[in-house]
């Protein structure tokens, strides 16, 4: 995968200083995106990077793994060491998620038995 990363995107594969800063940038922000939870379900757009992020890392996607080989890191590696937090983070959204009162069949009717 790497070879053919820097043999389809050479400008960006260079080895400058510069460039492998700029690819950590990128990781480091993929990486603080997938590890957040959620704490404003309302803010979509913040939802679809979280999203985005903790689908390209998990599903470990060719563009995670270009991403790892341009900022000089092991895709495997990074894998391994951010899932178990990506998890977590999943399991925070499931807690702040709002919740909402759900009604089982026919309830609805003995809402206002009493009423009279």
């Amino acid at each position: 995968m790497a070879d053919e990363a820097r043999e389809t995107y050479p400008e960006l594969a260079t080895d400058h200083v510069g460039m492998r800063m700029l690819w950590c940038t990128v990781l480091e922000h993929m990486i603080n995106d997938a590890t957040t939870s959620i704490s404003d379900p309302a803010n979509s757009q913040r939802r679809l990077d979280i999203d985005s992020a903790r689908n390209m890392i998990m599903a470990q996607t060719r563009d995670f793994r270009i991403i790892c080989d341009f900022a000089g890191y092991e895709p495997d590696r990074v894998h391994a060491m951010v899932a178990p937090r990506i998890e977590v983070a999943r399991r925070n959204d499931a807690l702040t998620s709002p919740v909402r009162p759900t009604m089982t069949p026919g309830a609805g009717s003995k809402l206002f038995e009493n009423a009279s």
